[in-house]
């Protein structure tokens, strides 16, 4: 099969490899928050935080939840961490609830949520990236920057969205969706062939992952260049075989003009932009 162009890691952003220009939605892989601290109380914090991360995300309009633990495992970002730290400053006043011996008011004090976060592209094996946020509260807790929604689903913690603990909770939720999100523009966007039939191609992305008539991808394989000694990602290379166009949009598939050679599984990659 002839090659027509190849695409590295240098020219991904002007190729709109990562989806940046183009609306289209990652699927999204938000595996379980461990928490390594040494607080406990009435409340899974691990829990709560992957919870409102992956709610706060989904709102932010790029990313698209899978439930299936294999539609996790194929996810095209995936995000895990942990609950490193966590330190309230206690206020002594009544009126509060008492633990470990000791009372205190959750509307006093102030409260830290040290977090760390993962980040992985499943199309590029070996792109990670890790970073940690430290969540403050102080007076009233700290929405989220999207709404407070999120705290609904959190049925099982009645209460935490006042407290001092979910305030910088909630503080370091909007830091860490931020983080994730500024790290798209380095995680390629990728579907597949999924058949080739009647004179199209079937792609297994849709209208819920933001595709729309009209749009252009790239057909081919991608290579990742790792690093023999130390096994880090040094770049990706795209050999594309062939450009095509959607031409009609169901939920969960699309279907393209085809070409001569196209085989099922191939990758689909958004067109490079002239």
């Amino acid at each position: 099969m002839k090659r027509i162009a190849v695409l590295t890691c240098a020219a991904l952003f002007a190729a709109a490899l990562c989806g940046e220009e183009t609306g289209l939605r990652y699927t999204l892989g938000t595996g379980k928050f461990e928490n390594d601290s040494a607080w406990s109380g009435r409340w899974n914090l691990a829990e709560a935080f992957g919870t409102l991360l992956e709610d706060q995300l989904v709102q932010g309009g790029r990313f698209l939840t899978v439930e299936s633990a294999e539609g996790k495992s194929h996810a095209q970002v995936s995000v895990k961490g942990a609950i490193v730290r966590v330190e309230e400053a206690q206020g002594l006043k009544g009126g509060g609830f008492g633990f470990k011996g000791i009372s205190f008011n959750p509307e006093l004090g102030a409260a830290e949520v040290e977090v760390s976060v993962v980040v992985s592209g499943s199309a590029q094996d070996g792109v990670k990236s890790q970073k940690t946020f430290t969540g403050k509260s102080h007076k009233g807790s700290v929405p989220l920057s999207r709404g407070n929604s999120s705290w609904s689903l959190l049925t099982e913690m009645p209460g935490l969205e006042k407290d001092r603990i979910g305030g910088a909770l909630s503080d370091a939720v909007n830091q860490a969706a931020s983080f994730v999100e500024s790290q798209l523009g380095s995680i390629v966007w990728q579907g597949s062939v999924a058949a080739v039939k009647d004179g199209k191609l079937v792609v297994n992305r849709g209208a819920r992952d933001g595709v729309s008539v009209g749009m252009k991808f790239d057909v081919g394989e991608m290579e990742n260049v790792v690093d023999e000694t130390s096994g880090e990602l040094l770049d990706s290379e795209v050999t594309t075989v062939a450009t095509v166009e959607v031409v009609e949009v169901k939920e969960k598939i699309s279907y393209t003009t085809p070409f001569e050679g196209a085989k099922k599984g191939m990758g689909v990659y958004p067109a490079k932009q002239e």
